[in-house]
């Protein structure tokens, strides 16, 4: 290690090293960033971390910090290896959980990201993260998803100061078709005087109101938003047809 350090990490100094000590997870390491700063292939970064994996040469802690490393790096083909392997025998070793969340959004896997964030929820302290990813993942590519409903329950009631996720539980409640408690969820929002929420957002917010009885607030939902975006033709027509009820 000493002598990598004095080479500047050299090449050929990094697989000599390798070569005597093939199990140091540190000289294991060196050789990944020496394979990076020479503009390795990503399939060949891949294949790299596939045959340490294979091996099980190297603590789950090593590989996260090579899937720290690739992430950051720009490689999410080879991060996404280490961090399947490291979630895989992680045993409840947080920072393992953390990784794949993070690989599978860039890899654009959904189901791993929900997976693996719902495994957090359930291992972590601070489940809010997790909860956070999930939601992402879950409201983009699988709405329906039972836990759905739940995390943004707890999301909104834990981050009262934050109308994101009141917002985004009103619009789940409202697309399964259920308006009163997408009402019950979203009248807090339209009586907000610091939060002024989008065209599309004050459409759902009024929809809900118009399909339960509540035309009067439909109303003043739909011309508060038209007085914020005049330039919404979507809020303009559907202030027109409510009025016209």
């Amino acid at each position: 290690r000493m002598l990598i350090a004095l080479e500047g990490g050299a090449r050929d100094v990094v697989i000599e090293a390798r070569k005597q000590c093939p199990g140091d997870p540190d000289i294991w390491l060196a050789r990944l960033i020496g394979m990076i700063q020479m503009t390795a292939t990503q399939d060949s970064v891949t294949a790299f971390m596939d045959k340490a994996a294979t091996h099980h040469t190297y603590s789950i802690g090593t590989f996260v910090r090579a899937g720290e490393y690739l992430l950051r790096r720009g490689y999410p083909g080879g991060a996404a290896r280490a961090a399947h392997h490291a979630q895989d025998y992680a045993r409840g070793f947080m920072p393992a959980y953390s990784l794949a969340v993070r690989c599978a959004e860039a890899v654009g896997d959904p189901l791993w990201a929900m997976q693996s964030a719902l495994q957090g929820v359930d291992l972590a302290d601070n489940p809010t993260p997790y909860l956070k990813a999930f939601t992402r993942s879950a409201m983009d590519h699988s709405p329906n998803d039972p836990a759905l409903v739940r995390s943004l329950q707890f999301l909104m009631e834990s981050n009262p100061e934050q109308p994101e996720w009141r917002e985004r539980l009103g619009t789940v409640l409202f697309t399964r078709g259920d308006h009163r408690h997408a009402r019950v969820v979203l009248t807090p929002l339209s009586k907000s005087t610091g939060h002024f929420p989008s065209p599309g957002m004050s459409i759902v917010m009024a929809e809900a109101f118009r399909n339960t009885d509540g035309h009067a607030n439909a109303v003043r939902v739909l011309r508060a938003a038209r007085e914020r975006h005049p330039d919404s033709l979507a809020v303009l027509n559907n202030l027109v047809y409510t009025l016209q009820q």
